[in-house]
């Protein structure tokens, strides 16, 4: 990925903003799949806790359901935390990745404007994220780490952490290191490990 989707030298020569289709093309490509990697690392470390630390059944519904429902359930009796986590530029960073995603994999409208088949780069918007702007190397790498450091702090949070090289792309080994759980006391949601 490149820091610009322009392509400075035109731009200077004709007075005006000019894009850089294929750095644009290649940014989207790539962004699109960080975007698309970083929800599922998300998706699937929110999992491993329900599943691993709390217990609940891969097949279970709960496992299918949406990030509200399992959050409640990962911070019942700690909702303070919670309301803490959210207010975060963490929180904020991680759920520009999230919704963005949500709107590319669902996209309902490729119109663009009256005179074109698709508006130029520095205005075309999906959802609240101007594309131009958004996929850029420095842009998403913020936002990957953001995503990391939501899913260290609801890790924290439980008394959990992530294992040392967690990375959110590639990973051969469960996000949540079982070695260093602090379960609590048997009887209590998760009970104890064997």
């Amino acid at each position: 990925m490149t820091d610009s989707n322009y392509d400075k030298l035109l731009s200077e020569e004709e007075g005006f903003i000019v894009a850089d289709d294929q750095a644009f093309k290649n940014n989207l490509a790539s962004g699109f799949i960080a975007v698309t990697m970083l929800h599922c690392y998300y998706e699937s470390f929110l999992n491993t806790v329900l599943r691993d630390y709390f217990g609940f059944s891969a097949d279970g519904s709960l496992i299918r359901g949406g990030e509200n429902e399992k959050l409640e359930v990962i911070f019942n009796g700690n909702e303070d935390m919670l309301k803490k986590i959210k207010a975060s530029s963490i929180w904020r960073d991680a759920h520009r990745v999230f919704k963005l995603r949500n709107h590319l994999v669902h996209y309902k409208s490729n119109m663009a404007s009256e005179f074109s088949s698709h508006p130029p780069i520095h205005s075309w918007k999906i959802g609240n994220e101007i594309l131009g702007q958004f996929f850029l190397k420095s842009e998403l790498e913020k936002c990957s780490v953001a995503v990391q450091r939501l899913a260290a702090e609801i890790a924290s949070a439980l008394g959990l952490a992530l294992g040392e090289e967690s990375d959110p792309i590639i990973c051969d080994y469960p996000y949540v290191r079982a070695d260093i759980w602090k379960c609590p006391p048997l009887g209590e949601a998760g009970g104890e490990l064997s």
